[in-house]
């Protein structure tokens, strides 16, 4: 379950002081995800605030190398605020292959697209082919801390990550929603035939948050939280990568048996194949990163702890409470114990330093 375990972080180009909404009292429930396609085990769990609508789940694509992904929707039902997790994607780009490979076609289990910077994916993929959206205003903003941390993390590959803010309108609601998508490259290799050459790419991490023009801003922390409490189940990750093992041995013996292509390759072959397989390599490791490590950088948010577990949370509240099924309570009001209000145990969670 590759988007179980983000590693994301806020450039300094959000906005320059988020706060914690005005209500009292924010109640975090945690959701428990399930894969109805691995024997219905758990594949992670996520809080959302309380009322919120969650739809989703875990997506497989028996067709796609990374095979299942985490794609859903978590959405207000009184506004319009929304958390969406967006699809990930392997991409390959050939030039001069020896035989005719079209464009946006699959190869391997990876889109064939020439390498593309995050921003432009957004606006020329995400926006008028996914979201169907014809927006008012485009700004990008680079996200170099982002794109350090994926390199420093992930390893192998050169990372871009950028923030896209769209503004539009639905339903006659002015909105406005911003893109946060992060893209790994490989450099080019010679295929050692026919000037044949490959490269290889995609995009490691895509997600969007949304609410109505002018409220964004503010929403933002609390939708970034739900992101940080992205946590997986270790087992669902092992049977995930167990699957695409197989995939993976099904596409290598295509190869061997489609002479054209394996010639094509076999003139460099333990340099393209090597390459290959460290991109994908370097990712599986890259899955299995903590949502921690972008946790710093938000803006908007307190680090908390309690029983050797870490939560970041919405800050500017004074309490943050935690019960034995996972729900988060953050108060603001004088002497608030859930413990004397609410059912269940309470636990009182500490503030990091």
């Amino acid at each position: 379950m590759s988007r179980f375990a983000l590693a994301t972080i806020l450039a300094a180009t959000l906005a320059p002081v988020l706060s914690a909404s005005d209500n009292a009292t924010l109640v975090l429930q945690q959701v428990t995800v399930r894969d109805p396609m691995v024997n219905n085990i758990v594949a992670g769990s996520i809080l959302k605030p309380e009322g919120w609508k969650f739809s989703g789940g875990v997506k497989w694509h028996p067709n796609s190398y990374h095979q299942a992904d985490f794609e859903a929707v978590i959405n207000n039902p009184n506004t319009h605020e929304q958390l969406e997790f967006l699809p990930i994607t392997y991409c390959a780009h050939f030039r001069n292959p020896v035989m005719p490979i079209p464009r946006l076609s699959n190869y391997q289990g990876q889109i064939v697209l020439e390498p593309m910077a995050p921003q432009k994916l957004v606006t020329e993929f995400t926006l008028p082919g996914f979201r169907k959206i014809s927006p008012q205003s485009v700004k990008h903003f680079d996200m170099p801390e982002l794109a350090r941390l994926c390199q420093m993390k992930a390893g192998g590959g050169k990372w871009k990550a950028s923030r896209t803010r769209v503004t539009y309108t639905k339903n006659g609601a002015a909105l406005e929603e911003d893109f946060y998508v992060a893209c790994f490259y490989y450099d080019e290799v010679s295929l050692g035939v026919n000037n044949a050459t490959a490269t290889f790419w995609g995009v490691g991490l895509a997600f969007a948050l949304r609410a109505d023009q002018g409220q964004l801003d503010e929403a933002t922390p609390r939708m970034l939280a739900m992101v940080h409490s992205l946590k997986g189940n270790a087992e669902h990750m092992k049977q995930v990568l167990y699957v695409r093992s197989l995939f993976s041995k099904r596409m290598y013996d295509q190869i061997g048996d489609a002479k054209t292509i394996s010639d094509q390759i076999s003139a460099n072959n333990d340099h393209a194949i090597k390459l290959m397989r460290e991109a994908r390599a370097t990712q599986d490791a890259a899955y299995t990163r903590t949502s921690r490590n972008f946790s710093d950088y938000i803006r908007g948010t307190q680090e908390y702890t309690a029983d050797g577990f870490s939560y970041s949370l919405p800050s500017g509240y004074q309490q943050a409470w935690v019960n034995t099924n996972g729900t988060v309570i953050l108060s603001n009001q004088a002497g608030f114990d859930p413990n004397t209000t609410n059912s269940g145990t309470w636990s009182e969670l500490k503030q990091a330093r």
